[in-house]
């Protein structure tokens, strides 16, 4: 997909990924954030879409969130001829947890190292 500076590993429990995407103009570099965790909450709804491991599921539908974020990535990338700057994709692991959740730790990661605004989905 032409995705940039990958890295894995990061924030709490070394699941939160980032990657980057740049366009052909220098121009600022924005983040779009979505949220990967799941709940340790044994699922019962018996849809198809229900988690294959037992004991946790996306109650809160971060799966909704890593898709909108995949797609608009796509999108994205599509156009980046047109686009000024970059854009930073956060996977965040560990919403959930606080004080010292997901984004604490990616931020300690320098996750928003060089960027100037930051959209969650």
């Amino acid at each position: 997909m032409g995705l940039q500076n990958i890295k894995t590993g990061l924030g709490n429990g070394g699941n939160g990924i980032i990657a980057d995407i740049d366009s052909a103009n220098p121009g600022k570099r924005i983040a779009l954030r979505a949220d990967i965790d799941a709940l340790p909450i044994k699922e019962e709804t018996c849809l198809a879409c229900s988690s294959v491991n037992d004991g946790y599921m996306h109650a809160c539908w971060h799966d909704n969130h890593i898709a909108m974020l995949i797609g608009a990535a796509k999108i994205i990338y599509e156009n980046r001829n047109e686009l000024t700057g970059s854009v930073r994709l956060i996977f965040q692991p560990a919403e959930e947890l606080s004080p010292e959740g997901g984004a604490k730790s990616m931020i300690a990661d320098g996750t928003l190292d060089g960027v100037d605004a930051i959209f969650g989905l």
